[in-house]
């Protein structure tokens, strides 16, 4: 499966994606259920919130009845992901073009609280602006020095030369105050790059077509989501051994020529390592087989079971 967990908000619907291996297998059919309908249903991968609550998702094949499971939670809501916030810029006059949606256009003040919010259905694209309290969204262009971004193209605040101390941005707890455990986009300029000890998650496209130099990935970090290194250029990536988890295309289109895995790895997700041409080793310090799948994505390398 491409998710271990995901949120989805009641009557809305996420589609899971089940790949059988090999490639070439003869029997792919597979059948789909939920532990328990009455939270979420499930037809041909497509989840559907139906109450709030958890319900496990499953995926079994016809040939061997092999299973993957997902953790659906459904909400009411879902938490926005604050990308950045301009509460601190003394006018925004001339700094924000709308494009409302349905052609209405709300009254606002010059010095209104902006928060930028991934929305988790549009692959984690930046697409809305808030007054702060996340109820008027409305779609936008930004324009800030040395950038112009389009929030409708779906762009992020990488790479946007902010000072040191801003330039790690994280998602946002409920009480409106950072999350440094989970970061979501890196704004600054710096080519060497330390990530906070504090981050548990490198989030989806945190880094993405970024001319990195080289990248420190702290002990603490459990997961990679997908796209977080997209487009980096990175050579060499050394990963902790506290990771757990590398979600679909979390390491793909890098430049690295080998990669280990640490012991403490349980996923993989497809295509991990796509686009990684250069990538020749891949390392994994466990029993073979013990992780799903094979190469991930890159076309290039050879797998090696370290243990």
């Amino acid at each position: 499966l491409n998710r271990r967990s995901v949120s989805v908000m009641k009557d809305r619907t996420i589609t899971l994606t089940a790949t059988v291996e090999p490639a070439d297998a003869a029997n792919k059919n597979v059948t789909w259920s939920s532990s328990d309908q009455s939270v979420a249903t499930v037809s041909n991968g497509v989840v559907t919130g139906v109450a709030t609550g958890n319900a496990k998702i499953t995926v079994t094949t016809e040939d061997g009845k092999h299973t993957a499971s997902c953790t659906v939670t459904v909400t009411t809501s879902l938490p926005p992901v604050l990308i950045a916030d301009f509460n601190d810029i003394a006018s925004l006059d001339g700094t924000i073009s709308p494009h409302y949606p349905n052609g209405v256009t709300p009254t606002r003040s010059e010095n209104m609280y902006i928060d930028l919010i991934k929305d988790p259905y549009n692959d984690g694209k930046c697409v809305a602006v808030s007054d702060g309290s996340h109820k008027e969204q409305e779609y936008c262009t930004i324009n800030l020095p040395n950038t112009n971004i389009d929030l409708t193209a779906g762009g992020v605040f990488n790479d946007n030369n902010m000072s040191d101390s801003k330039a790690f941005i994280y998602a946002k707890n409920s009480d409106g105050t950072n999350d440094k455990s989970h970061l979501v986009s890196y704004a600054g300029s710096n080519r060497n790059i330390v990530i906070p000890n504090t981050v548990k998650i490198i989030g989806h496209t945190s880094f993405k077509d970024q001319n990195i130099t080289s990248i420190t990935i702290p002990e603490g970090v459990q997961k990679i989501e997908p796209h977080a290194f997209w487009g980096t250029g990175l050579t060499k990536i050394n990963l902790p051994e506290s990771l757990l988890i590398i979600e679909q295309q979390g390491l793909a289109t890098t430049n690295i020529s080998s990669i280990l895995i640490p012991k403490n790895v349980s996923y993989i997700g497809n295509n991990a390592f796509q686009g990684c041409n250069n990538l020749r080793t891949i390392q994994i310090d466990k029993e073979k087989d013990s992780i799903s799948g094979s190469k991930w994505g890159a076309p290039n390398a050879t797998v090696e079971w370290l243990a």
